[in-house]
């Protein structure tokens, strides 16, 4: 790999990472209750990463070396979960240069985007942070990509893992089939989102333009795939333009697992 100087970009986006992680640790409502002292415990495991560098880009996508399952759901469901987030590490990379056309870019067509190659740069950077509850681990990705637009594109990627089973659960999992989930986490979350988005946005919720947010919270699997369990509450996560405007930034509701007791199967409520 040669060396150059770090990219202006790259710079850009860890500190735009390490400044949204700090936002979203000292944003989020403290669990309380028995269960709360235990969760959101950091990972101990090591940090591994997949990087790439190219004249016109850096790359770096994090995972973790073990996922927590060893003690609880067994060595090989451990190792499956962590193939399983290096698998994803390893796409974000290659969807990366593919989709910017990375590989391909010719000096000719650098020369066309002023500063490239110099002191700006194609960046990518994905990071976790950890959050568990007496049933699960999950990993909260959060994914900043310089393609040197007006600003940094954000995406989220959970992974929730059950901690007997080392299972990936998807949204549905965690309830009874049959039940009407969506519909309750579609009116829970506009309830909501509408009081923190009016906040963010300095208007009333009389006021607000709802249309990004009751499309993004429509009750359909999509809107709600991103998701977590954290201590005794589901969380879900909506990231930029799903409920607003990038000025807004990510949103999240916190929901109490009792107020979802009818529709939870009995092990994660």
């Amino acid at each position: 790999m040669h060396l150059k100087p770090l990219p202006l970009a790259l710079v850009g986006i860890v500190l735009i990472l390490a400044i949204g992680a700090t936002w979203y640790l000292l944003a989020r409502p403290t669990v309380s209750g028995p269960q709360g002292a235990a969760t959101s415990t950091p990972s101990v495991a090591q940090k591994l990463q997949i990087s790439e560098e190219g004249t016109y880009f850096e790359a770096e996508a994090n995972y973790p070396s073990s996922a927590g399952l060893s003690a609880s759901a067994g060595a090989e469901a451990d190792q499956r979960a962590v193939a399983l987030m290096k698998t994803f590490a390893e796409s974000q990379v290659e969807s990366f240069k593919s989709e910017n056309k990375l590989e391909g870019l010719t000096e000719e067509d650098a020369a066309m985007i002023p500063g490239l190659g110099v002191d700006r740069f194609y960046a990518l950077k994905s990071d976790y942070e950890v959050r568990t509850s007496p049933v699960s681990v999950s990993y909260v990705y959060m994914i900043y990509a310089d393609t040197l637009g007006a600003h940094p594109n954000a995406y989220f990627r959970t992974f929730t893992f059950d901690r007997d089973t080392g299972v990936a659960l998807e949204i549905a999992d965690l309830f009874v089939p049959g039940t009407p989930f969506l519909k309750i986490l579609s009116d829970k979350s506009r309830v909501s989102l509408s009081a923190q988005i009016a906040e963010a946005s300095g208007v009333s919720e009389a006021e607000l333009d709802r249309t990004m947010l009751d499309a993004g919270t429509t009750a359909v699997l999509t809107n709600f795939q991103t998701f977590y369990l954290d201590g005794t509450e589901l969380v879900i996560v909506f990231p930029p333009y799903q409920v607003g405007p990038w000025a807004i930034g990510t949103q999240e509701v916190r929901i109490p697992r009792t107020e979802l007791s009818e529709t939870l199967k009995a092990r994660y409520q």
